[in-house]
């Protein structure tokens, strides 16, 4: 600023600086990330009239904007020298108020760069040696509709485990783990798992592009020998999804890609990457589907498995696999979390004698469930939104995916705890069977899972019915925000456009959505027909094309209007120009369709 004179306001502070709606983000490969902030007074009637933005690295200051005249707190988009994958940068924002006064300045935020070229890559798609996923064939209406398909268990995969062994030296200053699948993972390292994020790599349009994770691993690791681990499921990728059930809707075989790069404080590099060093094994996951269920026997846990001295002599080697990479990028907005945790209200013996814990909620999850008993033993765990008129467990989804279960096989441990990993239910009763002994409701636990969306806004007023249905609308956000913007957590899990064009508003409303559907959005971009048409479901799975068949076409008023009004929505609340700028392709795309079909040409007379 110069040799300017400036009144230092301590009545006013910045804070909550987020970038691309992240605090701290690491991982993205925005090129021109935008930066957002709060500001903080002890007074009312404070408003803001300029800022500044400071960017550095540990080399010094990388941009500076000066003093900006505005008002705006939101989006302002990085015009600065070229970022480099992998560099962190750090940022600061100060502001001047309405009386001219500047505030301190911010303490200081960062973000960093992912993997921004294939050519960073330097890692191989590996599958572990297993059979195909069997493809079933389409389901009809008419079989449907009368359940004359059912689960094909014997068709059901079983999950992958996989590990390989790596040496460090001493010294570590940071380790960044790059990874994403064909299916779903978890990883871990040195027998503790990485990150806390469910489902990864999530639901894309994964025959466009697949996003991958970053992981911060530095404290996971230790000098000398360590392993990563893996353990992989069908997911959205083979398992089933969608109206009709069906598997395989982008592929038949689990596969994994990682990268770990560790850098040390003498400014040396090591690389472990996936290839066919690694080796896999089967485990207590017999199958893992997202609409399923799991079945998982304890009897066949492989104790201490991803640490160095387990002995993994019996496992068997990988393979390296040739996948596009092109199509690789960073995840954007919070991933899919456990949210929160659900106390079960009462244990309920209906009048056919089920015993089924009630959750008092309808929630998107599954269940912890706290157990002993004899080996062998097996229990199943079978989720409903409902119950009957009698009051009996009723399971009112038709489709060869309509089970909802879990099943547990005990090792005859003392004390057994057991929680699925690669699905999850929609449901507020649980029904139980083939537990040993008298069960106490207070050995399960509801865990809700969403995308990690902030609450932003709430109502709440004498009238305690609104003040329900205000609850009641914040718990089906929560249910159909996992991962994209579904109609039910429980049947078809899929992403409805005209749904979603409905309760865009409210949904702006409730909580923090912008990376959210702008994630979403960009699905929809890459599924839009050549011809304009935007699918009724988003990403476009293959069950629906029976859809179009029917109708003879993939769209339909009112669903494909989401890529128009969904942008306009997150415009307005959000102040997000750049979501208008990525979009408008498709909406003049969408609408050019909408008027060479439509058979009153008067409907579309230019305004000016």
């Amino acid at each position: 600023m110069g040799g300017c004179t400036m009144t230092l306001s301590r009545e006013v502070e910045v804070g909550n600086l987020r970038c691309e709606y992240m605090n701290n983000p690491i991982g993205i490969d925005i090129v021109s990330p935008r930066f957002s902030w709060v500001l903080h007074a002890s007074r009312r009637n404070v408003w803001q009239t300029g800022y500044q933005i400071s960017i550095f690295n540990a080399t010094g200051t990388l941009w500076d904007t000066g003093k900006v005249e505005s008002d705006s707190s939101v989006n302002y988009e990085y015009d600065g020298p070229i970022l480099l994958s992998r560099h962190r940068y750090y940022w600061m924002v100060r502001v001047w108020d309405e009386r001219g006064d500047v505030s301190s300045w911010s303490e200081a935020a960062y973000w960093e760069m992912g993997l921004l070229s294939p050519a960073d890559w330097e890692a191989k798609w590996i599958e572990p040696e297993q059979r195909s996923v069997i493809e079933e064939q389409p389901m009809n209406f008419y079989d449907r509709a009368k359940g004359l398909v059912p689960t094909i268990y014997e068709n059901l995969h079983p999950c992958q485990m996989l590990r390989k062994r790596f040496s460090t030296g001493e010294g570590i200053r940071r380790a960044r783990i790059y990874a994403t699948a064909h299916g779903i993972y978890e990883l871990e390292l040195n027998g503790k798992r990485v990150g806390d994020q469910e489902l990864a790599p999530e639901m894309t349009a994964y025959d466009r592009y697949l996003q991958y994770q970053t992981y911060d691993v530095t404290e996971l690791l230790t000098t000398g020998v360590n392993v990563i681990g893996a353990i992989l499921a069908d997911g959205w990728y083979a398992g089933r999804v969608g109206l009709m059930g069906d598997n395989c809707q982008y592929g038949d075989r689990q596969a994994l890609l990682m990268q770990m790069e560790i850098e040390y404080e003498d400014g040396s590099r090591q690389t472990v990457i996936t290839d066919k060093q690694f080796v896999s094994s089967t485990g207590p996951l017999v199958y893992s589907d997202l609409f399923i269920g799991e079945r998982y026997d304890a009897r066949l846990e492989k104790q201490d498995w991803s640490l160095p001295a387990y002995d993994d002599s019996c496992w068997i080697a990988v393979h390296e696999v040739q996948h596009d990479r092109s199509s690789l990028i960073a995840a954007y907005g919070e991933p899919v979390r456990v949210i929160m945790n659900v106390k079960p209200i009462r244990l309920l013996i209906t009048p056919k004698g089920e015993t089924i814990v009630d959750f008092g909620q309808v929630i998107a999850g599954r269940v912890r469930m706290r157990v002993r008993g004899t080996a062998g033993t097996i229990i199943t765990l079978e989720h409903s939104e409902v119950l009957d008129e009698q009051g009996n467990f009723l399971n009112n989804i038709i489709g060869r995916f309509k089970d909802q279960k879990d099943i547990y096989v005990l090792k005859g441990a003392d004390d057994e705890v057991y929680e699925p990993r690669f699905t999850f239910h929609g449901f507020r009763y649980v029904k139980v069977a083939g537990y040993p002994g008298k069960i106490d409701v207070n050995d399960f636990i509801g865990i809700v899972l969403s995308s990690d969306l902030g609450l932003t806004g709430d109502f709440v007023c004498s009238d305690e019915r609104i003040n329900r249905l205000q609850t009641n609308i914040q718990w089906s956000q929560r249910g159909n925000m996992l991962s994209i913007p579904t109609d039910c957590p429980q049947r078809e899990r899929a992403g409805w456009t005209g749904d979603i064009q409905v309760f865009a508003p409210t949904a702006c409303f409730n909580m923090d959505v912008n990376a959210f559907l702008t994630r979403w959005l960009r699905n929809a971009a890459v599924e839009q027909r050549e011809d304009g048409q935007v699918p009724i479901v988003v990403p476009y799975l293959k069950g629906y094309a029976l859809l179009a068949d029917l109708m003879s076409t993939d769209s339909s008023a009112g669903w494909g209007d989401a890529c128009i009004i969904v942008p306009w929505v997150l415009y307005n609340n959000y102040g997000d120009v750049r979501v208008l700028k990525e979009n408008y392709e498709m909406m003049v795309k969408w609408v050019d369709y909408i008027e060479k079909s439509a058979s009153n040409p008067m409907l579309f007379i230019p305004l000016v």
